[in-house]
């Protein structure tokens, strides 16, 4: 199977059939989320034997549907039906058969993801050419564990099906196709036992750069595509395509591997085992694995209604994902399931107001937004799951336009950019202890090192502030336009949408010690898995 092609292949013993006639097909793949993982815990023998289950519980579910196994290999399947139907009850059926508990215990132990796409294909020596193949392969690399996404045209052409219902999803852009796709998912009525959980990794060393191999054959030609490197006078240089995630070696400063994501990424950040990346532009939220630097999951994340460009935030807790809709609504998503568990309304949508400008923050007992229309408060929401998402606190605010926000040194730390200042604030009384003043532009901030780090997009640089006295330490000269922050791996990282660079800044000396090109615009960075993870747009 060729994923990144158009190639199907089927068992030697096929017969060649012309390559002139096209027909109608449905394709099914097949693949098993968390497989390297599994096999750097377990080791390759149990893997092996974990691919053999894998194989036997698809063959015998694409015999009971009607359907025919093209390819197996190691963790994937590729499937073809002459009915969307068939195909669709097959999926379901796969679900069923790899989630059974008998006797209490998952028969798999690992979750599936499956994605169908239909239309006309070319039968040729050994399988089929077409694009419905590309389509379902990557609808099943959006697909999270137990999940099936099916194509517009898969579910327009079954209609209606006995047990099965569609829930529409947001419209993504997937690698090799022009239009954003609308994929629906298909969602079996009867009840399914939990999705298993992927093991645990024996290890997660620091500045990882390897994955199992037979994941590198999967993204090669991928990874080629979205990395170029080019050599200039400052040297080897990579460039990384927009609409990616580019993953930085932090003991090399180098980038050593792109990740495609939705359109126009933005915030991002690391977490529960994941990166979390705000699709701005298909107002998604993508979940990647960072093990296998693959895509488990994409949510679609709500519209609002009497609004232009409303900016979406992320907030990490730790037990949830929090989405902020500046100014209207915070979503709490269950980073597992990856469903939205909570929509909180911050302000009801009263038609037009000026471009919100907004950040949000997190720790283990609240999430802290601010807002800027139609009042001006700061926010603090109760985030532990046994208590019912809730406002907790409006704090009234002075005037201004909230355009980051951090908590450290037991204090809410807001950039002001109306009026080119940070506002500490006691998070128990509400009251503003101190105003810093700053020359415009603070864009975005971060707390570490003992230290508030403030980008400022007017001077190009990083402030440091130092909380014990409130007052600049110092101001480090970076790249332009710097507008996020990171703070991990030994370092201040700072993504400079200006020039395409990431600027990394030593805390010991407050100095950039490194700077990484990337190409195009960074938006968002974020540390985790001893590896920098930097959203990139045109």
């Amino acid at each position: 199977m060729e994923k990144d092609g158009v190639t199907a292949g089927a068992d030697s013993g096929d017969q060649a059939v012309s390559v002139e006639t096209s027909v109608a097909r449905t394709f099914l793949i097949v693949d098993v989320r968390g497989y390297t993982r599994f096999t750097q815990t377990y080791g390759d023998e149990e893997a092996g034997k974990l691919a053999s289950r894998f194989a036997a519980l698809v063959r015998e579910a694409i015999a009971a549907t009607g359907g025919e196994v093209i390819e197996l290999r190691g963790d994937e399947a590729l499937c073809v039906f002459p009915s969307a139907r068939q195909a669709l009850r097959a999926a379901a059926e796969l679900q069923v058969r790899f989630r059974q508990r008998p006797e209490g215990q998952p028969i798999f132990p690992l979750g599936v993801g499956i994605g169908l796409a239909a239309g006309e294909a070319v039968p040729v020596e050994g399988g089929y050419r077409g694009a419905s193949l590309n389509l379902a392969a990557r609808l099943c690399s959006l697909a999270g564990p137990g999940q099936i996404l099916a194509s517009e045209t898969v579910t327009s052409l079954a209609g209606a099906v006995a047990g099965l219902r569609f829930v529409e999803r947001r419209a993504v852009r997937v690698k090799g196709i022009e239009r954003p796709v609308r994929a629906l998912e298909v969602v079996p009525e009867v009840a399914l036992p939990p999705v298993p959980e992927a093991p645990r990794p024996r290890s997660r060393r620091r500045g990882r750069i390897l994955v199992a191999a037979g994941a590198l054959v999967l993204a090669g030609s991928l990874a080629a595509t979205l990395l170029a490197i080019t050599r200039g006078s400052d040297g080897t240089s990579v460039s990384v395509l927009p609409n990616s995630v580019a993953v930085i070696d932090p003991t090399t400063s180098r980038v050593v591997d792109a990740i495609p994501v939705g359109e126009s990424p933005g915030p991002i950040a690391a977490g529960h085992d994941a990166l979390w990346v705000i699709n701005v532009n298909d107002r998604t939220l993508t979940k990647i694995d960072p093990i296998e630097r693959s895509i488990d999951a994409s949510v679609g994340l709500p519209t609002p209604t009497g609004r232009l460009s409303v900016p979406l935030r992320l907030a990490l807790t730790p037990d949830d994902v929090w989405v902020y809709v500046c100014n209207l609504k915070l979503l709490r998503i269950d980073p597992d399931t990856t469903q939205i568990d909570q929509d909180l309304e911050v302000f009801r949508e009263i038609g037009f107001g000026p471009e919100p400008s907004c950040g949000a923050a997190a720790d283990a007992s609240s999430v802290w937004v601010p807002v800027d229309f139609p009042r001006f408060e700061l926010l603090r929401v109760a985030a532990p799951q046994s208590d019912p998402a809730s406002i907790a606190e409006r704090i009234p605010l002075p005037l201004g336009l909230r355009s980051a926000i951090t908590l450290g040194a037991g204090s809410v730390w807001i950039a002001d950019s109306f009026k080119g200042a940070v506002r500490r604030v006691d998070p128990a009384s509400g009251t503003i202890i101190r105003t810093i003043t700053l020359s415009d532009g603070p864009s975005a901030m971060a707390f570490g090192h003992g230290a508030v780090w403030v980008a400022n997009r007017t001077e190009d640089s990083v402030l440091r502030l130092r909380p014990e006295t409130n007052s600049i330490v110092k101001a480090i000269s970076v790249g332009a336009d710097p507008v996020a922050l990171a703070v991990g791996a030994d370092a201040i990282w700072v993504a400079n949408s200006g020039d395409g660079t990431v600027s990394r800044i030593d805390p010991g000396t407050n100095t950039v010690t490194g700077t990484i090109r990337i190409g195009h615009r960074p938006l968002g960075v974020a540390v985790g898995d001893g590896l920098v993870w930097v959203t990139v747009r045109e």
